[in-house]
């Protein structure tokens, strides 16, 4: 969503197109002002450590990670302001200026806001950036100096070593991925920085390093199958600020990412990053916070920097020594980003060096153990049809009546584990509320597969279906495999006749703010036959026709639940995702649909029922 803001925010401020303005207002509106969608300031529960008891449920400090795109709401908020924006007006800055400052409050009163302010890796640096962006958009300027400047007086000079490794970050199982994680927080609070006329850039931790050091170790270790790709913003945004006199960043850019001139590179606005001259100092910024924190464009400015880029030469090749915060193994994190203290586990009876040294074995044996493929697919259908349901069973093997509507959108993940590959399936289960529609691209695109689901008892879901269909295919990754599923079959099999007559809504999901009929099942002894408003054939034969999986399912007592996202795992082509994953651009295929449209064998799911909420697939 944050990015979605930021980009239309952009887009409005380079064409002046009313439209694109409106679209990142409407998003805005829908998750921070609207009652009936707006999410609270208190997110004490944003992530929660899961367990038993009255004391099972905590609220955790990684949940401030999760709210981190607030910076770039905001920093879209001050483009549009910048720009004159009509539609941006002022009553709705005045509600999201009250809704940023509680956020604020938050984060510097809460328990857990406060836990992640002591944290000395990434959690401090994006608790940072979020705070201060807030205060700035607040009008408090020189609070928003005064986050930034103890940050960079205290935590910052821990966190890189003179080699440029993030001893915090490196000794992580993904190392490259949260050295580069850090990366997006530091830039980001160095960026924060130059909206407040305050050179952030120049700060050294207490081995004489800066971010750019930070980065340019980055580029020059061994990924070890990492997806280098994550670096390539921050590769410009440091181009950007200390120059590229040797012509080092543009070289990486142009080997990892061939086609990085025409890539927005989130706020960094490539390609307008480099210097003009390599002897010059001058840089251009592009779109970010303006001095004034109004948003405007740095890149006319006549500010001089003095060029600090090129590589760094004769490097010492030396370990970091391990900081103190890391002797302490109850402050060591795991690789889920739960605090070990917190987590319930009792800390071996082991020296603190030992035991550091058992949790990273784990890590990395867990990261070779789960060579899982990541597959982004979303749920789309007309509200009430049972979405919901369907993952719920697909994810725990369960049902709830009566489930409350989706608002927005819910995230959900399960693997699916095939004979000579595991998908790790990235569910986005969206609304289906017309009111909700606009914001569905944010969630289909780059999906490699989309479960669309109409419920058989009434036509004008199919309907809706089909329409979401087209929509994919005309506006979805091209090649994404979509798979057509007809919901509430229990209601219509022979065996509903004994049950007590429950509506089409009681049984599954979505009550869409009560509009949904509530007595189209007959008494008992009605042929429940009857109340099937689409015939199987007639669906079937539409799926053929488009190139869709076809399935019908009962999220009620789970048939076809499970064969629908095993036939997905079976079409998806992998080497295609791996070929994207490395910047090659390989999609799954819309083709692969179209060989066989019957369901797979029958899994059973009372025999999953042990292994709830782990693999669901198991072919």
């Amino acid at each position: 969503m944050s990015q979605y803001a930021l980009y239309g925010s952009i887009a409005f401020a380079t064409k002046r197109t009313a439209k694109y303005s409106q679209d990142v207002v409407n998003v805005i509106d829908t998750f921070f002002l609207h009652p009936s969608t707006k999410m609270d300031p208190n997110v004490n529960y944003g992530q929660m450590v899961r367990g038993t008891g009255p004391e099972g449920k905590k609220g955790t400090f990684t949940g401030v990670l999760d709210i981190r795109g607030i910076v770039k709401v905001i920093n879209a908020i001050l483009i549009l302001k910048s720009g004159g924006s009509a539609e941006w007006t002022n009553s709705k800055d005045q509600d999201m200026r009250s809704w940023v400052s509680e956020y604020a409050r938050w984060l510097e009163e809460s328990d857990i806001g406060v836990m992640a302010s002591t944290r000395p890796n990434n959690h401090v640096t994006f608790y940072t950036g979020q705070l201060a962006a807030s205060k700035l958009y607040g009008g408090d300027k020189q609070g928003a100096i005064d986050v930034l400047q103890r940050f960079f007086k205290n935590e910052f000079r821990d966190q890189i070593a003179a080699s440029g490794e993030q001893p915090f970050e490196g000794i992580r199982a993904k190392p490259l991925h949260y050295r580069s994680f850090n990366l997006e927080a530091l830039i980001m609070n160095a960026k924060l920085g130059d909206a407040l006329g305050i050179d952030l850039w120049s700060a050294k931790s207490k081995y004489k390093a800066t971010i750019q050091t930070a980065l340019d170790y980055a580029i020059t270790c061994d990924p070890n199958g990492e997806d280098v790709l994550d670096l390539v913003p921050h590769v410009a945004a440091v181009s950007a600020a200390y120059g590229d006199p040797t012509g080092r960043y543009k070289s990486f850019l142009s080997k990892t990412m061939s086609n990085y001139e025409s890539r927005p590179l989130w706020f960094y606005n490539q390609p307008s990053v480099f210097t003009k001259s390599p002897t010059s100092g001058k840089s251009k910024r592009g779109v970010i916070f303006g001095r004034d924190g109004d948003g405007s464009e740095e890149g006319d400015s006549n500010e001089q920097r003095t060029v600090q880029g090129g590589p760094v030469a004769g490097r010492p090749s030396i370990a970091f020594a391990c900081p103190d915060a890391f002797k302490d193994a109850a402050k060591v994190e795991i690789d889920n980003e739960i605090y070990l203290r917190n987590s319930g586990h009792p800390l071996p009876s082991t020296s603190s060096s030992d035991t550091l040294s058992s949790l990273i074995m784990a890590e990395q044996a867990a990261a070779q153990a789960d060579k899982s493929v990541q597959v982004k697919l979303v749920l789309l259908g007309e509200a009430a049809v049972g979405k919901s349901s369907v993952v719920l069973r697909f994810v725990n093997n369960e049902f709830q009546a009566n489930k409350e509507p989706t608002i927005g959108a819910a995230f959900l993940t399960q693997k699916c584990r095939l004979e000579d590959r595991i998908l790790r399936y990235e569910i986005w289960d969206t609304a289906g509320q017309e009111r909700f529609h606009s914001l569905a691209p944010m969630y289909y695109r780059n999906a490699q597969a989309a479960v669309v689901v109409y419920d058989v008892t009434k036509a004008s879901s199919l309907e809706k279906a089909k329409s979401w269909v087209k929509e994919l295919q005309r506006q979805a990754n091209p090649n994404i495999v979509i798979a057509l599923a007809g919901n509430k079959v229990d209601l219509v099999q022979p065996s509903a006749s004994s049950s007590s007559g429950a509506s089409a809504s009681e049984s599954e999901d979505e009550a869409d703010d009560a509009t949904e009929t509530g007595g189209e099942a007959s008494a008992p002894s009605v042929d429940p036959e009857s109340l099937r408003q689409v015939p199987r054939e007639e669906a079937q034969a539409y799926a053929t026709e488009a190139g869709l999986l076809f399935f019908e399912t009962s999220a009620k007592t789970g048939e076809g639940v499970v064969e629908i996202f095993t036939e997905i795992a079976k079409k998806i082509p992998i080497e295609h995702i791996l070929a994207s994953a490395r910047g090659n651009g390989g999609r799954p295929g819309l083709a692969a649909n179209r060989a066989e449209g019957s369901q797979s064998q029958n899994v059973n799911l009372d025999q999953n029922a042990a292994t709830k909420g782990k693999d669901a697939c198991n072919c």
